[in-house]
Order: structure tokens, then C-alpha cells, then sequence
């Protein structure tokens, strides 16, 4: 007798494919995975229609958009322009302005419906409204005028183009009165400032001028170099530092007092320290901003254009606000001439940064003669001061700066600061 294994239930064993899933849609959502995935993106195109539809609602509301078939196109396609005129919610009476259609008032009748927190609703005329706004959105606009500017202008090039190379300068023509100059600088604003009319400069620069009683030199400086600096196509300001009284003279305190001072006024990104009797020869020669301090005084016609000695730092130098700060500014303690800009070599070369100078051919300088001041003579105590500087540098300078401005005046061509050094006498 031969035997027969017969399946337990009576029927032959059957398995299912994968394949035959795949094409039973409704039998595969209803496992576990398919399940999952289906209501996942069923809710997401759930969420997406009521987010377009609360956008929808709320633009309606506020005047954004119109009413059409192409509304979530429209919101989801690009950004919205908001203008003052349609900001949903004035700041000044916390009131709600909802512009309501004129077909609700009739053919000839046009208002504006405000409703406050309290919910109380006084109508208003519309032209009313509309004035008030239009003058709150030209006030802004006026405001904001000068801080968009820069965004508007592009950047000036590298290399001016109305640079003329050497100049022809002459201190033996008469000099023009400060209107004349005036006159011929017409871009140039109060307190000395101007910036490029065309394009965005690439150099925020104060130009500081240490002073007592150099008049006839400071005219004949604003002559010659505010159309240099124009051509330079620098964002420029003159400050004219005034040490007031008669006692001992101290330019390096003066050049502390003019950094300290114009960072007040706007946020220059590097600084000139120029004395006011040297005129530029040649404007190639860039009041621009270096990455290492820069002695921009090489060939001066005193000196018969030639550097008086390598390591001289002095007439007209440039520093970015980080340099100077980096090295403490000036010593305060030089009473007197001479020793100063050897004390800020010093500084300078302590905290391992390379003085750059322009060739002798561009950074030229012609030089007034005149007599040394009273006040401003020789420092017999120079010398010392200088063997001692690479140990007082971090305690003496603008952590230690001390001085009373009298008088802080916007002129049409410069800003005169007039301070007290409180320094020695005679």
C-alpha cells in the first residue's frame, strides 16, 4: 500500500507575490507602511489648501490682493510690496483701518470705516485719510532718503578717472576767501563732509588737521586739497583741531583728540593725520585705506623731496581705526616740537606691523615756509620720552587721553573742534 500526504486542511498551499499586491491597491494601503505614507501626504495637501486660504483671507483683509482664481498663485510666485499706505495696523492710534468698496455705500459714495480696540466704528473721510498717510509715507521717505543711497549708487573704481597726476601748487597767488572756495565746491556739505555724487566710495577717510593759528595756511589747504580728495573719489570730512590757549604746543595729543572726536560724528574707516602747511603735488597718490600704516609725507619740498631718514613718520601719515587703536594712538606727553611721529615708528613697528610708503613721485608734498611758533618750541625732553616709549605705550595714549572741548562748530568747509589739552604753560 503506498502512502499519501494529504495537506491538513484539504487544500493545496498558495503564496502571494509581491506583484500581485502591486496591482491590488486597495489591499496594499491598509498594511502598515502604505497606510503611513498615504495619510502623511494626504495631510500635507490639507495643510498646503488652509495655509492658501488663511493667506488669501488676510491679504483680502489688508488691500494686498484681489479677489481671483490665480490668488494662491500669485502669494506663493513671489514676494508681496508692502507700502506704509497698506500697513494693516497704525502705530500711532492703534486704530484698524479697513477699506471698505464703494458699491457698498452706493455710485457716489466712498468711505473709510475705523475701528478701534474697543470695537466702537466712526466713519471718516477718505480723502482724509489717504492726505494723513501720503504725508507720514513722504516724511519716511525723506528720512530714509540718505540711508538707501548707497544701495542705489554702485561702487566707485578702483582707480579714479579724473586724476590729473602732478599738480601745479603756488602759495605765491593771492589766496581766496572761504566763500570763493566755497563757490568752487559746491558738492562739498556743512562741517566739511562729501561724498561722491555718482557712486558709492570705497573709502570712509577723516581727514585731521592738528592747529593754532595757521590761518592763511588753512585757507590755502582748503583750496587746493578739498578738490583733490573730490577726484580721489573719497567719503571724506575735515576736522580742524584747535588747541585753545597759548601754552606749549602738543600735535600728537590733538591727533588723539580729532580720532576720538570724528568717530563720534560717523564710523570712518581709516584716518589722516595731516599737518595743514603740506598740499598734496600729485592726487595719484590715494588717501585710500592701507592695510598697513602708511607715511604718505616721503618727498616733501622742505626736505628737498627726499626722506629725511628711514624710519621718519611725520607730516602726513594714514592709519585704519583698528591700527591706531591697536597701538594706543599717540603719546600724550610730547610738549613742544619734535619726537612724536619717531614715538608712533615706535608704536608702529612694537606691534610687528610694516609701514608702506607711495614712490617719491606721487607722494610729494609742497611745504609753506614759515617761522616756528611760539609755543611750539624745541622739546628738550624728546629724547628721553622716546628711549622709554616701547614701555609706556599701553598706558599712555587714548586710554590716558584727558581734554575739554570748547567749542565743537560745523563751518561750510571744515568742522573746527577747539579744545583744552590742559598742558603746561610757557
Amino acid at each position: 500500500m503506498q502512502l499519501v500526504n494529504v495537506n491538513p486542511s484539504g487544500l493545496k498551499k498558495e503564496q502571494t507575490s509581491e506583484k500581485f499586491c502591486a496591482t491590488n491597491l486597495f489591499g496594499c494601503m491598509f498594511q502598515t507602511r502604505g497606510l503611513i505614507i498615504s495619510m502623511f501626504f494626504l495631510y500635507l495637501l490639507v495643510m498646503y489648501f488652509l495655509y492658501a486660504k488663511q493667506v488669501i483671507q488676510y491679504s483680502r483683509f489688508v488691500g494686498f490682493a484681489k479677489s481671483s482664481k490665480n490668488d494662491a498663485k500669485r502669494i506663493f510666485d513671489g514676494p508681496l510690496n508692502f507700502s506704509i499706505s497698506q500697513t494693516p495696523f497704525s502705530k500711532i492710534d492703534k486704530n484698524i483701518s479697513i477699506k471698505v468698496p464703494s458699491s457698498s455705500f452706493g455710485k457716489d459714495k466712498t468711505s473709510t470705516y475705523i475701528q478701534n480696540v474697543n470695537g466702537d466704528k466712526t466713519e471718516d473721510n477718505l480723502s482724509t485719510t489717504l492726505n494723513s498717510v501720503n504725508s507720514t509715507k513722504g516724511k519716511i521717505s525723506e528720512e530714509n532718503h540718505s540711508l538707501s543711497r548707497n544701495d542705489e549708487l554702485p561702487q566707485c573704481p578702483l582707480q579714479p578717472p579724473n586724476l590729473q597726476g602732478p599738480l601745479d601748487i603756488s602759495f605765491a597767488i593771492q589766496p581766496q576767501t572761504m566763500d570763493e572756495i566755497k563757490e568752487n565746491n559746491p558738492l562739498v556739505k556743512e562741517g566739511g563732509s562729501y561724498q561722491p555724487p555718482h557712486c558709492t566710495s570705497r573709502w570712509k577717510v577723516a581727514i585731521i588737521i592738528p592747529f593754532r593759528k595757521r590761518e592763511l595756511h588753512l585757507v590755502y589747504f582748503l583750496r587746493y586739497m578739498h578738490p583733490i580728495l573730490q577726484r580721489q573719489e573719497l567719503d571724506y570730512r575735515i576736522y580742524v583741531i584747535n588747541q585753545n590757549g597759548t601754552g606749549k604746543f602738543n600735535r600728537a595729543k590733538l591727533l588723539n583728540v580729532g580720532f576720538t572726536e570724528s568717530i563720534k560724528d560717523d564710523d570712518f574707516q581709516c584716518f589722516v593725520f595731516h599737518d595743514v602747511d603740506l598740499i598734496l603735488e600729485n592726487d595719484k597718490a590715494i588717501y585710500s585705506c592701507p592695510e598697513n600704516p602708511r607715511h604718505l609725507g616721503v618727498a616733501n619740498y622742505k626736505y628737498s623731496y627726499r626722506l629725511p631718514y628711514n624710519e621718519y613718520f611725520g607730516g602726513v601719515t594714514e592709519m585704519t581705526k583698528e591700527q591706531f587703536t591697536k597701538v594706543n594712538g599717540h603719546s600724550n606727553n610730547y610738549w613742544g616740537w619734535g619726537g612724536e611721529d619717531d614715538d608712533m615708528y615706535k608704536r608702529i613697528t612694537a606691534n610687528r606691523m610694516t609701514i608702506i610708503r607711495y614712490s617719491s613721485d606721487i607722494s610729494r608734498y609742497r611745504s609753506m615756509f614759515h617761522k616756528r611758533d611760539e609755543g611750539n618750541e624745541i622739546n628738550p625732553q624728546r629724547i628721553d620720552l622716546l628711549r622709554k616709549a616701547h614701555l609706556m605705550m599701553e598706558k599712555d595714549g587714548l586710554n590716558s587721553l584727558t581734554y575739554k572741548v570748547i567749542a565743537n562748530e560745523n563751518y561750510p568747509l571744515y568742522t573746527n573742534i577747539t579744545v583744552d589739552l590742559f598742558g603746561p604753560e610757557k
